[in-house]
């Protein structure tokens, strides 16, 4: 019996256990490939090298290299979602929570350096995958924020759950584009451009002797923000590139010199 006891396969939960462990070592090689080579440039070989686990693995578990960054920054994510559900299921009025949402999102989540990184990459890759992943956690903790807020009608009516959800990871991300941003700074910034979109009944409150701009105004200066921030990012990545270059020419030189 004993014998028996002592030849019986490994467990489901030893199994469990080895693919964890397989999952994460796959996951920290990503990040130091990231590290080393950009994420646009990484590429699940590259991961499979640094891992020491089979490219045809890493496939059938992730699918893609995306899916792997992804896993990593749900990994890393998980105080962060903490946070949120903390603030959003908070005292104050709704527009009081947003702000305190976005002033943490702002603030607090370029401290994380893969959440920087994914962030400030030359291409949209990392903006995506932070993005689709950001997205659907803070969806499944507004929407029920923004329905009772209706329903007390400290929301507007007309404006759909769903699509406040877009607008505001839109407007967090826009805002994080712009840091370094001042905390007194960027909460004038949600005071006049964020949270009259979504009262119910929008006052014209005056802050340091400011009127409150109209929506109008509101939706014309968000639009030249946005069309200011494209053109920060892209110029970012064209320095970017231009460094590279240099850099890459600098060491081709060094080589010929004798």
């Amino acid at each position: 019996m004993d014998s028996l006891l002592i030849q019986s396969p490994p467990t489901v939960a030893a199994g469990e256990n080895r693919d964890a462990a397989s999952s994460q070592r796959a996951i920290d090689a990503a990040i130091r490939c990231m590290d080393q080579l950009g994420l646009e440039r990484t590429t699940v070989d590259d991961i499979a090298r640094e891992s020491g686990i089979s490219r045809a693995t890493l496939y059938r578990r992730f699918g893609n290299k995306e899916a792997i960054f992804a896993a990593a920054l749900r990994q890393q994510g998980r105080p962060f979602e903490q946070s949120a559900t903390e603030i959003l299921t908070g005292a104050g009025s709704l527009a009081e929570r947003i702000e305190r949402l976005l002033v943490w999102g702002v603030l607090e989540l370029p401290d994380n350096a893969l959440f920087k990184r994914m962030l400030n990459e030359e291409t949209q890759t990392g903006m995506h995958i932070f993005n689709q992943l950001f997205r659907t956690k803070i969806s499944k903790l507004l929407v029920p924020v923004f329905t009772a807020a209706q329903i007390n009608r400290e929301l507007r009516e007309d404006l759909e759950a769903e699509f406040l959800v877009d607008w505001i990871i839109r407007e967090m991300l826009l805002l994080k584009m712009a840091t370094p941003w001042q905390e007194e700074a960027l909460r004038k910034h949600i005071h006049y451009f964020i949270k009259p979109v979504l009262s119910a009944g929008i006052s014209s409150i005056a802050i340091c002797g400011e009127e409150a701009p109209t929506l109008e105004k509101v939706d014309q200066r968000l639009t030249h923000l946005e069309r200011r921030l494209v053109e920060m990012h892209q110029t970012i990545a064209q320095l970017h590139s231009e460094l590279r270059g240099a850099r890459s020419k600098g060491d081709h030189n060094n080589k010929e010199q004798p």
